[in-house]
């Protein structure tokens, strides 16, 4: 991030928000799912969406694991 302020979408910004609750610990595409207002989003819909998330913030800043979910790999102090 080099100190610059993001601008992100309310989902965006909700699932950063999730991720940054659980530093370090996954979260799960389900959990992630819950944030959503209206439609349940796919699996897929997930995984974009932490992929648009993750080029904003950097290349390690989320890991992915299949079985798990996400968890943030940066510290939240930057969050």
């Amino acid at each position: 991030m080099d100190g610059k302020r993001l601008f992100l979408h309310d989902i965006l910004s909700r699932s950063l928000i999730m991720l940054a609750r659980s530093p370090g610990t996954p979260v799960s595409s389900r959990a992630l799912a819950g944030i959503y207002r209206y439609n349940r989003p796919t699996r897929h819909t997930i995984h974009v969406r932490m992929s648009r998330l993750r080029a904003m913030l950097g290349p390690s800043s989320i890991a992915m694991s299949r079985n798990d979910g996400y968890r943030l790999t940066m510290p939240v102090s930057l969050v």
